[in-house]
């Protein structure tokens, strides 16, 4: 998998510019320093040709959406976040009911 990984980075990506991934975290608290960690942002960077990412990362049985984008090429990232924010809201009422 590293191979093919490091051989698709050399070639241009012209197609691509937002990047959407989950990321499992522990169900179980951490602790940092004997300090409890409290809650983890999820921070994918923009680079290249990358513009906008929205990483999904679970930690302690709770979801945390993280929105990384330029301004410039993705002027709507509040549309974006507050459709996650709607579709979430949809999803926990079906669940519920």
């Amino acid at each position: 998998m590293a191979l093919i990984f490091r051989l698709a980075s050399r070639f241009p990506q012209s197609g691509v510019s937002a990047l959407a991934t989950d990321i499992p975290g522990p169900r179980h608290r951490l602790t940092l320093g004997e300090r409890d960690v409290l809650e983890m942002w999820p921070c994918i960077p923009i680079a290249l040709r990358v513009r906008t990412t929205i990483a999904i990362l679970s930690y302690a049985d709770r979801l945390t959406f993280g929105i990384t984008g330029d301004y410039d090429t993705t002027p709507d990232l509040d549309t974006i976040a507050s459709g996650i924010a709607t579709e979430i809201a949809v999803l926990l009422a079906h669940a519920r009911g």
